[in-house]
């Protein structure tokens, strides 16, 4: 892969890991244009080209995964506190009241 294109995949897997999901979006146009610039550099059909999809294939496959992963640990937390609610009937204030 080009140096250009190391470069966007590296920024977009670092977003992705970051949890930070709307700056990984932003990023994949920029991938994109890394991805047609790499490609167009190598003859089409070739060893080089057939790598060049496949890694880009595979990073953007992780992404989706690792994309999902994420979603699902959230709404698993967002469940967890809905739950919560339950409980914010029972809960009782204690007062204490000073005399003298």
């Amino acid at each position: 892969m080009s140096g250009s294109l190391e470069a966007a995949s590296s920024r977009l897997r670092a977003a992705v890991e970051a949890g930070a999901f709307g700056p990984a979006l932003a990023l994949l146009p920029e991938f994109r244009r890394e991805f047609d610039g790499a490609l167009a550099g190598v003859p089409p059909g070739g060893a080089a080209a057939r790598e060049i999809a496949a890694r880009a294939r595979d990073l953007l496959e992780w992404a989706r995964r690792a994309t999902l992963c994420s979603q699902t640990h959230l709404a698993a937390q967002l469940e967890a506190l809905a739950c919560l609610n339950a409980y914010r009937g029972a809960r009782r204030e204690h007062r204490w009241e000073m005399e003298g």
